[in-house]
């Protein structure tokens, strides 16, 4: 019937595919990241928890906030997978009090605090 056509078998239609199609995999992916985590954002209460943040009434801007480990060991995560946002999600909608909303400065302030390590590399913060 399609004596003309070539058969690929699955793996390599699909491995030519993702090399033709790097771009638009790429834009794709990113855009579905960014809507996760705006919506794990979202779970989270959308600002800085941190009653001290220098923002008055905490920091709203999505740019500026990062999820934060509560008890600081969040370093075996993936932080920028749809994956890691998933996690946050599922644990929120269960109730637990693992995970907040902090602003970039809140965040660092905290991990110096807390002498959280960059264990990856052995290396302290300041």
């Amino acid at each position: 019937m399609n004596e003309g056509k070539k058969k690929y078998p699955v793996k390599k239609y699909y491995a030519k595919y993702y090399q033709t199609h790097k771009k638009q995999r790429h834009e794709a992916t990113t855009k579905y990241i960014h809507k996760i985590r705006n919506k794990a954002i979202e779970c989270l209460g959308e600002k800085c928890s941190n009653p001290d943040c220098l923002v008055p009434g905490g920091c709203k801007d999505s740019r500026c906030l990062q999820i934060d480990h509560i008890y600081g060991n969040g370093n075996h995560d993936n932080r920028k997978s749809s994956a890691y946002y998933n996690q946050v999600m599922k644990s929120f909608k269960k109730g637990e009090k693992k995970y907040q909303l902090l602003c970039a400065n809140c965040n660092w302030i905290k991990r110096c605090e807390n002498k959280e390590y960059l264990k990856t590399i052995g290396v302290p913060l300041l």
